[in-house]
C-alpha cells in the first residue's frame, strides 16, 4: 500500500544470501522513502535453520526491538513471505542473520518516492 500522493515511483529491489552476522539487504536512498512490496526468505538447506530480519531507522543497530522476523525457523527447502506495508524512511535499512551461513536468500522488492 503507498501513500497518498507518491505519484513520482521507482521500483526497486535487492537480493543477498545472509551470513551468521548481520547482512545490510536494502537502505532507502537519502530523503526518499521505500514502500516495501515482499520479501522473500528461502532456505536451500536440508535441515531447518533460524533468521532474524530487522527494519532499522537511519544511525540505528538491529535488535530485538525493531525485528521483523527474531530467531525464527525456516524448515528446510522452505521459504517465508512477508513485508507488504511495510515503509522505510530515509537511510532505515533492512538487514538479517541465519543461524548458517550461505543457505538462506533473501530478495525484496518496493517502490522508491
Amino acid at each position: 500500500m503507498l501513500p497518498e500522493g507518491a505519484s513520482d515511483l521507482i521500483r526497486v529491489s535487492a537480493q543477498a544470501v545472509l551470513g551468521s552476522s548481520w547482512t545490510q539487504i536494502f537502505q532507502a536512498p537519502f530523503q526518499s522513502q521505500v514502500a516495501v512490496s515482499i520479501i522473500h526468505l528461502a532456505n536451500t538447506s536440508t535441515g531447518p535453520l533460524t533468521v532474524s530480519l530487522c527494519a532499522v531507522p537511519s544511525g540505528g543497530s538491529p535488535a530485538q526491538g525493531n525485528a521483523l522476523l527474531y530467531g525464527f525457523s525456516i524448515p528446510a527447502n522452505d521459504f517465508i513471505e512477508l513485508g507488504d506495508g511495510l515503509i522505510l524512511l530515509s537511510g532505515g535499512y533492512l538487514t538479517a542473520q541465519a543461524s548458517f551461513p550461505a543457505v538462506i536468500s533473501v530478495f525484496m522488492s518496493g517502490f522508491q518516492f
